[in-house]
């Protein structure tokens, strides 16, 4: 197709070269008037070229040009005529128009019954791998397009790199030296025996199960023993704990240690305890004593002491037991036995505030005239006598009365302090007669004060008092007044 039209909107400044045209490429018949100025043209332009003749070729060849435009416009009408045919006799169905559906519906049908057959109508399972099918259709494949993707960068068959590793990985591993740190991101199974040359094994385990039933420490020692052996205990700020077997003692020692475990010799910081059920040993020492010898000797100096022990006061009473309830006193031979006073016997001194003895003599000594105060037993049986008699008297006194006809009435008073007391509630009459009043204190009677007898009391008929002889009566004794009236 030739070149028919250039303006200034379609070709930018030096665009065109000469390199870039034939001769003759573009002559007057190609270019409209005015459609190159000579502002467009540069100094290295050909010199020969006027623009009157760059006017007249430029006319000529615009002529030429409108005549190429006119003959294509006459072929662009000639082929729509063609068309306009061709869809008239689709429309009509014509002959034509019925063979060439049919080829163009031949061509769809031979087109689809290949392998996308399959996939006219229904989408795919998702993100999927696609293979040619048994039957030759497109259809999906369980690799997933993920897996798909993993494929990508491998640079040679999968199968032969797996089967090269898998026969030279027996030597690989046989042979495998590392001089670096190995990190297993996932657990390490040994089926084989295990052999680390290095200087120190550390494991982090939280649970170690070991199966084995013996444990060999120092396991590269050889010639005579000159280091210690055992296990250290980690415990945080306060220093190691150690179970280890002291080479220079030639003994085992449980031990408080501040020695790092790079140690081959420990030192002892305070010896640890040991809480176990059942201790048994050939020889026990403690101290630097055999224990059994000292259980014998300190046996031996018991029975001595305790033989000393029982030799006093309590040898009486080692074998057999006292006779119960009894108050505790030392024989004549200075032993412990029991006395005749009973334990309730012995319990009467409870709240008794000084000597007893002195308290009686004090009792005994009064200088009171009362009739219960005495200061030998003869006294007491003489007045135990008199006692006696006075009670007859007023026995017989009261017979008198009785047989007189007399009337007895009783007032009983409790003692508050006082020493003075009315015969009879009033407002029964005062007796005239001290013989007819008989006093009582807590059942004791009292002598009146009549000629010829001590006077415990004095009665004044005119107000009917009976006033004791005693400065007071102590408080809470009853006193009780006796007196006879006459019938009325």
């Amino acid at each position: 197709m030739s070149l028919t039209r250039i303006t200034s909107g379609v070709v930018s400044s030096n665009a065109i070269s000469t390199e870039k045209l034939a001769n003759g490429a573009i002559d007057s018949r190609q270019l409209s008037n005015g459609s190159i100025e000579v502002r467009h043209l540069s100094s290295a332009a050909n010199s020969f070229v006027t623009t009157a003749a760059i006017s007249s070729n430029l006319t000529a060849n615009l002529i030429q040009l409108s005549a190429n435009i006119d003959a294509v416009q006459s072929n662009v009408n000639s082929q729509r005529s063609n068309v306009n045919t061709v869809s008239s006799n689709i429309a009509t169905g014509d002959a034509n128009s019925v063979g060439f559906t049919a080829n163009v519906e031949a061509r769809r049908t031979a087109n689809i019954a290949g392998a996308i057959s399959s996939v006219l109508t229904t989408n795919l399972t998702a993100s999927r791998a696609l293979i040619s099918g048994s039957g030759g259709k497109i259809e999906v494949s369980p690799v997933t397009s993920t897996e798909l993707g993993y494929v990508d960068g491998v640079t040679s068959a999968i199968q032969t790199q797996i089967d090269d590793l898998t026969s030279n990985i027996g030597g690989l591993i046989d042979g495998m030296t590392f001089t670096g740190q190995v990190n297993m991101a996932d657990d390490l199974v040994v089926t084989g025996n295990l052999v680390i040359n290095g200087d120190t094994t550390t494991a982090n385990s939280v649970n170690m199960v070991v199966q084995d039933r013996m444990l060999m420490l120092a396991n590269s020692a050889t010639g005579a023993p000159a280091a210690d052996v055992g296990v250290l205990f980690n415990r945080g700020n306060q220093g190691n704990a150690a179970f280890f077997y002291d080479e220079s003692a030639t003994t085992f020692k449980l031990s408080d240690t501040k020695d790092p475990s790079s140690n081959t010799t420990l030192s002892p910081v305070t010896a640890s305890n040991l809480d176990v059920g059942i201790v048994t040993a050939a020889t026990l020492k403690y101290g630097g004593t055999d224990v059994s010898t000292a259980i014998s000797d300190n046996a031996a100096a018991i029975e001595t002491r305790r033989t000393q022990n029982i030799a006093g006061a309590v040898s009486s009473i080692t074998t057999a037991d006292l006779t119960a309830s009894r108050a505790l006193a030392s024989s004549g031979s200075g032993k412990v036995e029991v006395s005749a006073v009973t334990a309730t016997e012995l319990g009467y001194l409870d709240g008794v505030s000084s000597a007893i003895q002195t308290q009686l003599d004090a009792k005994i000594a009064t200088t009171t005239a009362r009739a219960n105060d005495f200061t030998t037993f003869d006294t007491l049986e003489a007045n135990l006598f008199s006692t006696f008699a006075r009670l007859n008297a007023n026995i017989n006194t009261v017979s008198g009365n009785v047989a007189l006809g007399l009337v007895q009435k009783t007032n009983s008073i409790t003692s508050t302090g006082g020493n003075t007391f009315h015969v009879a509630t009033p407002p029964a009459s005062n007796p005239t007669n001290i013989g007819n009043v008989q006093v009582f204190i807590d059942g004791l009677a009292q002598q009146p004060a009549i000629s010829g007898n001590d006077k415990d009391y004095v009665y004044n008929n005119s107000t009917g008092l009976v006033s004791l002889t005693d400065a007071t009566v102590p408080s809470g004794l009853i006193v009780q007044i006796t007196c006879l009236y006459p019938p009325s």
